[in-house]
């Protein structure tokens, strides 16, 4: 993404708006392509390109104020930063169940947090060279059932620190959906297990 343009997920359409910086159309339609489906989250990486995360479940607001079946619709899509080319692709796996928070490393690898299943998932990002061997862009580098952790509960955000840090918020608490609930309350830290970022974050993500 270019500094003099952004991008917004669109969760009500199934969409992504680039965005000039007067707030008018970069593009004439909202990006549909690669699979986005309810999306929630969003992250540029070092070159612009934008990930955005796909929960296929979850309508913001929520109006029932319940939580519908979990349907394996879950996944993440890779938009260029000119919003058209590559055109965007949908990756899976990793242990994505119902993923919110995205966030891109200073390895360029993608990081996100999923509301259900107490987990945290990995993605090669466009550096494969900074990926496991034999890994390309968009294929998971967290294993199948992701970073599990029983420390976590629906979780939304996620952030890197200068350390590698990885800083999750617990957004809710495991049934959120009653009267007696008003939410989480906690910040879950795994320790050095991202590439170092330069903060603060202002626009793409800068290694140390």
């Amino acid at each position: 993404m270019a500094a003099a343009k952004r991008s917004l997920p669109g969760n009500g359409s199934s969409a992504v708006e680039m965005l000039n910086p007067d707030g008018t159309r970069a593009l004439p339609a909202p990006i549909t392509a690669g699979g986005i489906n309810k999306p929630l989250g969003i992250a540029a990486d070092i070159e612009g390109n934008m990930w955005v995360a796909n929960s296929g479940f979850a309508d913001v607001p929520c109006p029932q104020g319940s939580a519908p079946p979990l349907r394996h619709t879950a996944s993440i899509t890779l938009i260029s930063s000119n919003g058209t080319s590559p055109q965007a692709r949908r990756f899976t796996g990793g242990g994505l169940t119902a993923p919110w928070g995205v966030a891109v490393d200073g390895h360029d690898n993608v990081w996100v947090t999923n509301f259900r299943g107490q987990r945290l998932s990995e993605f090669c990002g466009n550096r494969p060279a900074n990926c496991p061997r034999g890994t390309r862009t968009g294929q998971p580098i967290s294993p199948s059932p992701g970073y599990g952790f029983d420390g976590l509960v629906r979780n939304t955000g996620v952030q890197i620190d200068p350390s590698g840090n990885l800083w999750v918020a617990n957004n809710w608490k495991t049934y959120p959906f009653t009267h007696r609930n008003p939410g989480g309350y906690q910040m879950v830290a795994f320790i050095g297990l991202a590439g170092p970022l330069q903060t603060p974050l202002i626009g793409p993500p800068r290694p140390l």
